[in-house]
């Protein structure tokens, strides 16, 4: 209940909708950050951008934008309505990066530096593909991680397999392959659902069943605690 830890001010809110304009966003229009990670060694926290395009057509059909942040590394987007590929357009800047996050209504994110930025803002973000399991999920926050899947047990671990086994605090993939394990991305059905779910959730139209309640609580009990991170998160997965 409390507010913002930060806030825009004016003169950086109206320097931000200018720049918005002149991507083609109009003024009175609301969008969603992205950022999915990428990089050339394809680790545990990298994920494929091209299994959220569902996503962003759900974001697109509720009258929404979507404004893809990064840097020119990754891989560039297609073309789509309404989905502006800032990371790799002139208008990139640090200051324009904070503008976004603040002012977005939601964040898509990875498990990257991006996504932990926007609830400083106050504003709600979408975990997907977070790797390991071990981490917890900040407040306001929902998210859903990859999965493990054992070449030897031919299917995928469950979360009690995993939090027991310890393979939940690898942060590296280099450390599953001795245990012949290797993470799941998520699938594009998986994370729109998800990006649903926090549509529906800021539009006051979902209700949790208590099925879900108790598969939450149970989640939690599940996970161990550490001294170095949180044990229980205020986020939901």
């Amino acid at each position: 209940g409390r507010s913002p830890l930060l806030t825009l001010t004016d003169s950086d809110t109206e320097r931000g909708l200018e720049c918005l304009q002149s991507l083609g966003v109009p003024p009175d229009a609301w969008f969603v950050g992205l950022h999915v990670r990428d990089t050339d060694s394809k680790n545990g926290r990298d994920a494929d951008i091209g299994t959220y395009r569902l996503a962003m057509e759900s974001i697109v059909n509720r009258g929404g934008w979507v404004i893809r942040m990064g840097d020119q590394s990754m891989s560039p987007m297609p073309s789509m309505p309404r989905v502006i590929d800032y990371a790799h357009s002139d208008a990139r800047s640090d200051w324009m990066d904070v503008f976004l996050w603040a002012r977005c209504r939601f964040f898509v994110g990875t498990r990257s530096g991006p996504a932990y930025v926007p609830p400083t803002f106050g504003v709600p973000c979408v975990l997907t593909n977070q790797f390991p399991i071990a981490m917890p999920f900040p407040y306001q926050n929902v998210g859903i991680f990859k999965l493990y899947w054992s070449d030897v047990k031919q299917r995928l671990l469950t979360f009690d397999e995993a939090f027991t086994s310890r393979v939940e605090l690898a942060d590296d993939t280099a450390h599953l392959v001795p245990l012949k394990i290797r993470p799941v991305d998520n699938t594009p059905d998986e994370i729109n659902d998800l990006v649903l779910e926090m549509l529906d959730s800021l539009e006051g139209r979902i209700e949790c069943s208590k099925e879900d309640e108790r598969l939450q609580t149970r989640f939690k009990m599940l996970k161990p605690n550490y001294n170095n991170q949180l044990g229980l998160s205020p986020g939901r997965v």
